[in-house]
């Protein structure tokens, strides 16, 4: 059965997620939040997204091989932002946000 997703994965992943900024369909990433609503994120758009992502990454400094501390709770957020910063060449390093009583302020310290 051939797809037009066929030969995405047969690359490397930067390329791959540039890759899919072609793929012509309504094909993409649903998020469902606690109340069951649902959102779909088109691959067309994920690609855009991890792209502006990885220029405003690059932009701020990051360079090749650098570590990004990823900690983003909503995953419509942390999503593109993990790809984006594959695709600046960066080392995502995803983080629990922050469960405590301390809050975000307390867990940045």
């Amino acid at each position: 059965m051939s797809t037009e997703l066929d030969g995405l994965f047969d690359t490397t992943i930067d390329r791959a997620i540039a890759d899919l900024g072609g793929v012509d369909s309504a094909a993409g990433i649903c998020f469902e939040d606690d109340a069951g609503s649902e959102r779909r994120l088109p691959f067309r758009e994920l690609e855009q997204l991890s792209a502006s992502v990885a220029a405003a990454l690059q932009g701020l400094g990051a360079r090749t091989g650098d570590r990004a501390v990823l900690i983003l709770p909503a995953p419509e957020d942390f999503v593109p932002t993990f790809l984006g910063a594959i695709r600046a060449g960066l080392i995502p390093a995803p983080l629990s946000p922050p469960m405590g009583f301390g809050g975000n302020e307390q867990y940045l310290e």
